[in-house]
C-alpha cells in the first residue's frame, strides 16, 4: 500500500504541475506573439493584407448581412454573449482548437499557393461552431475596420 502511495502522489503532483505548465504557458505564448506582431507592425501588415485581398474581405463582411451580427457589432446585443468578445479570446480558442501545429501548416500552404482561400477557410471552419465562426467574423470586422 506504500509503494502505491509513494506512486501515486507524485503521477497526481506531476499532472497538475504539468496542466499548470500547460495552460500557463499556452497564454504566456499567445500574450508574447500578440504583443510582438503588434509592437513589430506585423500586425498591420496582415491588416493591410485582408484588406486588399477580396476574398478575405467578402467572407468577413458577410456579417453586415447578418441582423444578429449587426446588434454585437452596434453594441446592442441582447443577453445571449458571444462564445469569446476579444481577439486574445479568440486566439486562444483558434490555438486550442485547431492547434499550432495545423495553422503553420496552413499557413505555409497559403503561402506556396498549394490550397485556396477557401479551401484553408473549409477546411478551418469544421472546427468551429456557427457562432464561433460569427464570434471570429465580428472580432476581425472591429479590428479591420474598428465600430463603424
Amino acid at each position: 500500500m506504500k509503494f502505491v502511495k509513494w506512486i501515486i502522489i507524485p503521477v497526481v503532483i506531476l499532472i497538475a504541475v504539468g496542466f499548470g505548465v500547460y495552460h500557463f504557458g499556452k497564454d504566456y505564448a499567445i500574450d508574447k506573439v500578440t504583443e510582438k506582431l503588434e509592437s513589430t507592425g506585423k500586425i498591420d501588415e496582415v491588416k493591410e493584407m485582408v484588406k486588399s485581398n477580396p476574398e478575405l474581405v467578402s467572407f468577413i463582411k458577410e456579417i453586415e448581412t447578418n441582423p444578429e451580427a449587426k446588434q454585437y457589432l452596434n453594441n446592442q446585443a441582447s443577453t445571449e454573449q458571444l462564445p469569446f468578445d476579444t481577439k486574445e479570446e479568440a486566439v486562444e480558442v483558434v490555438v486550442d482548437r485547431v492547434g499550432v501545429t495545423k495553422l503553420n501548416d496552413v499557413v505555409q500552404r497559403a503561402q506556396n499557393g498549394t490550397a485556396t482561400q477557401e479551401e484553408i477557410i473549409q477546411e478551418l471552419s469544421g472546427d468551429f461552431s456557427e457562432e464561433e465562426i460569427m464570434a471570429l467574423k465580428i472580432i476581425a470586422y472591429k479590428e479591420l475596420y474598428g465600430n463603424q
